[in-house]
């Protein structure tokens, strides 16, 4: 049975926080090549199949947190 999959996604986060502080910060991003969908195709004698899952776009999101 042969199958072909294609898509690329990449997930990152970036967090500082000083030794001494109660502030922190964060960076994240999800999806930050935007794919717009995860394709499988599958195929053999008998049976073809295709299927698509749609990911959320790309997200960047900034937190800023602070401890008491």
């Amino acid at each position: 049975m042969g199958q072909k999959n294609t898509y690329e996604i990449a997930n990152a986060t970036l967090s500082y926080k000083k030794e001494d502080s109660a502030w922190s910060y964060k960076i994240s991003a999800q999806n930050m090549f935007n794919a717009q969908f995860k394709q499988r195709n599958r195929f053999s004698d008998y049976v073809v199949s295709d299927s698509k899952t749609f990911i959320l776009p790309r997200i960047i999101m900034f937190s800023i947190g602070y401890n008491l």
